[in-house]
């Protein structure tokens, strides 16, 4: 997340800043979602407690949006496309692959808000176990085999997966309909604080062209470890 120090911290999802030679405007427009119901708008504040990404130098005289930064994220992912598989199948070697991948996860859904993307949900399908299809069946009350006919279908690799995308259960401002019996692989996406990293390097290659977040994940190791 993005924070700036006044006499306590204060932790936004998503601002814009207005940034002068001393002192930072936040723009009172800040948006906040439900899980932040206690957040204030800052009055102006030294410049030295404005902590920013690492991309972006404090020389900068305005901030992107967090959708802003996330579509930057995206777009270097894809245009990296060549390098980032060369480098992640050649990482799978690598003894400090999880503890690499665990802090970027970390610190990259801390800045991320991913309300202000969802392209996972968007682009492709997450795999729907059977104990996924019968949980979700039954919150929608619908037969297993009714919900399947209609919605799923069994890909190359023989798993259930969403007829069409963006996902039936998106709703306009990226919330998931049904998020409380999601699939499993929904809740563990995408997949970069599991155990064993390397066993999923050609997943994770796949990952920097739909999530953001995993896309910078890759470059800020990149950065770490030349």
């Amino acid at each position: 997340m993005l924070k700036v120090s006044l006499h306590n911290s204060v932790v936004l999802k998503s601002f814009i800043f207005q940034i002068s030679l001393s002192q930072i405007e936040v723009a009172n427009t800040c948006y906040t979602h439900n899980a932040y119901p206690n957040i204030q708008y800052l009055s102006p504040s030294p410049l030295s407690s404005l902590h920013l990404p690492s991309p972006y130098p404090l020389s900068i005289s305005y901030l992107r949006s967090v959708d802003e930064l996330l579509k930057k994220y995206l777009e270097r992912g894809k245009n990296n496309k060549k390098e980032n598989k060369k480098l992640l199948l050649s990482w799978a070697k690598r003894k400090d692959l999880d503890q690499l991948f665990h802090a970027k996860h970390e610190e990259l859904f801390e800045e991320a808000d991913c309300l202000k993307c969802a392209n996972c949900c968007k682009t492709t399908s997450p795999i729907f176990r059977d104990v996924d299809i019968d949980r979700i069946a039954s919150h929608l009350r619908m037969k297993p085999s009714e919900f399947t006919s209609k919605n799923l279908h069994i890909d190359e690799d023989g798993d259930w997966v969403l007829n069409s995308s963006p996902c039936l259960f998106l709703d306009e401002d990226n919330y998931c309909k049904i998020y409380e019996v999601r699939p499993k692989a929904c809740r563990e996406y995408p997949h970069t604080d599991r155990k064993n990293m390397s066993q999923i390097m050609d997943l994770t290659f796949r990952n920097t062209t739909v999530c953001p977040a995993v896309a910078e994940m890759v470059e800020r190791i990149k950065r770490e470890i030349v």
